[in-house]
């Protein structure tokens, strides 16, 4: 065996550390499959009973999609951990592929979402104040939902709107609690929380938008995106070096 400038035990080192990375993603793969199929193919599910009441099949596409991911990610997940353990260089490099298509695809993704989103933005902001969406049927109740969870208005504001929904309103959202805990079998001394929603003064609408309240979330799912980016350079190259110990010829374990 020839000797390598990377002695065994650093090529022993790589093998496990590849080969243990990619087992915990093809688990995660298929929890992720397991997850995704499960909501999607079961009616009972809350996910795909919310799904329903929005009648907005193309969420139910994403899960389709997202089953998909988990699939195809513990199959790749599978060629690297098989590679590295084999010491197998056809499937290392298999693997070496997959995770660099998927690295540029990920940074035209990445790219493509900072070029389009002023685009995007502005496209939102028109279909509230038109309250229309090209988005879908699904969109202005995702908002409303957005807006009533995260206590905002709008994308940018309650400008957006030509008419502000109930929903930008905190009244609004304090007499469906109380409707809410006051039915409990006898009859309520309160009406149904749209109706009151109707009738009563709603005060003035939250002052922030959306976009304003959600980009701490957007930052930090930044942060995390930057970081799978950095954990996939650093394996690609450690697969590099393994494959080129391979290559080379260390002692097999």
């Amino acid at each position: 065996m020839a000797n390598l400038s990377m002695d065994s035990c650093g090529s022993k080192c790589l093998k496990y550390f590849i080969a243990v990375f990619n087992f915990f993603f093809f688990v995660g793969g298929l929890l992720l499959a397991g997850f995704a199929g499960y909501e999607a193919f079961n009616p009972s599910s809350t996910l795909n009973q919310m799904i329903m009441s929005l009648n907005a099949p193309i969420l139910k596409d994403g899960l389709y999609i997202l089953m998909a991911v988990g699939l195809f990610l513990a199959m790749i997940s599978f060629f690297g951990c098989w590679g590295a353990l084999g010491e197998n260089r056809c499937l290392l490099i298999t693997y070496l592929t997959f995770v660099l298509l998927i690295f540029i695809l990920q940074m035209v993704g990445i790219i493509i979402s900072l070029v389009k989103y002023k685009q995007v933005k502005e496209t939102m902001i028109y279909d509230l104040n038109h309250n229309s969406s090209r988005f879908g049927p699904a969109y202005l109740a995702a908002v409303s939902a957005l807006e009533m969870k995260f206590h905002c208005c709008g994308v940018t504001g309650p400008n957006n709107y030509k008419t502000i929904p109930v929903s930008c309103y905190p009244t609004t959202h304090n007499v469906k609690r109380r409707s809410a805990s006051s039915t409990t079998g006898a009859t309520s001394s309160l009406a149904p929380a749209t109706t009151m929603a109707t009738t009563m003064p709603l005060g003035e609408p939250y002052p922030d938008g959306c976009e304003a309240v959600i980009r701490p979330y957007l930052y930090a799912a930044g942060g995390v995106a930057i970081g799978i980016l950095l954990i996939e350079v650093m394996v690609m190259i450690f697969t590099c070096c393994l494959i080129s110990a391979i290559q080379k010829g260390y002692e097999i374990v």
